[in-house]
């Protein structure tokens, strides 16, 4: 909450419909030329982030689906000669709901497309894709501070985070009678339990969010471990009209190494800085699309890899 945004004049608002189509279009074809791995150091962020943070209303219920897509590669860890690289494309659908006040409950259930591959001089090239549901995540997000100034115009508020991925992805597929690389597997075959923090400064046309999330994993079946990770972020927002807002930030993630029976995965892990520009226009009513890309500026990745922007585009409704 804050001053009102300068409503969209109605010549813009009629360039915006058409324009959101369009990106629509163009965001589609990134995600088919560009698509994406699921890795060690790909991010995990907090799932209620992307289904929008504000603080709830008693009974409310908010609904997004987001579409990703980010792209690395990594040496083989059990054969120094092979290039493995999974490409990433993902679909989840994300429901919140706000039983009390300053409480929301989330869950989100990924729908991905993986595209395995391994190149390497001593072997020929492979390639497996894998559809299916990936890990499941419930969390729930407790504002502790909701804070109006109606005479300056802004609200602040920061709010407490946890919940868990579960594993309801398959962990186990095969290829030939083998089972395939751990990061090609739709599903960790792991639980991964997270906490957070996320702050929020509303004063339009000015809007600033930061969060803190840090997250782990169980051992899964195989003796696999991801690595513990921390996340942080922040954004600010300039919103010159009611219907369209411009964004840029930061999206950044940290990763200690992944385990196989204890021992550490060389090839896995590090420290990746990323520059996040997007936006969020009104499409109609209470029906709100954003897009943005994270690109990497800074990285410091164990062994030898290699990550690619990420894309990303959500609708985000309230009922």
């Amino acid at each position: 909450m804050g001053l009102p945004a300068e409503t969209l004049p109605p010549q813009m608002r009629r360039l915006l419909l058409l324009l959101v189509p369009c990106l629509l279009c163009s965001l589609a074809a990134l995600l088919v030329v560009r698509p994406a791995r699921a890795c060690s150091i790909c991010g995990s962020d907090d799932p209620l982030v992307s289904a929008g943070n504000s603080a709830p209303a008693v009974g409310a219920l908010r609904a997004a689906l987001s579409a990703s897509a980010v792209t690395a590669s990594a040496r083989s860890d059990d054969d120094p000669l092979v290039t493995e690289r999974l490409e990433r494309l993902q679909l989840t659908p994300t429901l919140v709901y706000s039983p009390f006040l300053k409480l929301n409950l989330v869950a989100a259930v990924p729908l991905q497309r993986n595209l395995y591959s391994a190149t390497g001089s001593d072997i020929a090239s492979e390639s497996h894709t894998l559809w299916g549901l990936g890990d499941a995540q419930l969390g729930a997000g407790y504002f502790i501070v909701d804070r109006v100034d109606f005479s300056a115009g802004s609200r602040q508020e920061l709010a407490l985070s946890a919940g868990s991925a579960f594993p309801t992805g398959p962990n186990d597929s095969k290829a030939d009678g083998e089972r395939l690389d751990e990061h090609a597997q739709l599903g960790r075959g792991a639980f991964g339990p997270y906490a957070g923090i996320t702050y929020a400064f509303h004063m339009d046309p000015w809007n600033f969010t930061a969060s803190v999330i840090g997250r782990t994993f169980t051992t899964n079946d195989l003796g696999y471990r991801y690595g513990s990770s921390l996340l942080w972020s922040a954004a600010l927002q300039y919103r010159p009209w009611t219907e369209l807002a411009f964004e840029l930030g930061t999206n950044d993630h940290y990763e200690l190494h992944d385990a196989l029976d204890g021992d550490k995965q060389v090839n896995t892990g590090g420290l990746v800085v990323q520059a996040s520009p997007g936006l969020l226009a009104q499409v109609s009513g209470k029906l709100w699309f954003s897009a943005s890309v994270e690109i990497p500026v800074y990285t410091q990745l164990n062994g030898q890899q290699q990550l690619g922007p990420t894309y990303l585009a959500v609708f985000r409704y309230a009922f």
